[in-house]
């Protein structure tokens, strides 16, 4: 003999729509080499490498920097680093492939990084894809 479901249990079995989640879609990044460098002058580069920021991104939201392996979250526009050598490190996406540092206060900090290598910075074999 079957017995009844519980009407609490009952409930739990209905399909649920899904809930936007706070901040925006969760998404991934491109897979590849980002290159991170800050504004140069008019006295010597345009763009200024910043090596120990470098990251390259991997499968399921992971990324490699330092020979060091993370996670990161991709909320609509945002991105934060959650493990790894750059953790608590977050990103604004001004394009798909282009993301700007956010400093503690949330505004940009200066740093940019785009994936691969882009103009007017000198590729070096670090910077290769």
């Amino acid at each position: 003999m079957k017995a009844a479901l519980a009407p609490s249990l009952a409930l739990m079995l209905l399909p649920v729509p899904a809930i936007a989640v706070p901040g925006g879609a969760i998404e991934t990044l491109p897979e590849g080499h980002y290159t991170c460098s800050t504004l140069g002058d008019a006295t010597g580069a345009a763009l200024v490498h910043v090596p120990e920021a470098d990251f390259r991104t991997r499968i399921a939201s992971s990324y490699e920097a330092a020979e060091r392996r993370g996670n990161y979250l991709r909320l609509g526009d945002r991105v934060t680093m959650t493990s790894g050598p750059h953790r608590g490190t977050r990103f604004l996406i001004d394009s798909n492939g282009f993301l700007q540092r956010l400093g503690p206060d949330g505004t940009g900090d200066g740093v940019s990084c785009s994936l691969g290598v882009p103009p007017g910075l000198a590729p070096t074999e670090d910077c290769e894809d």
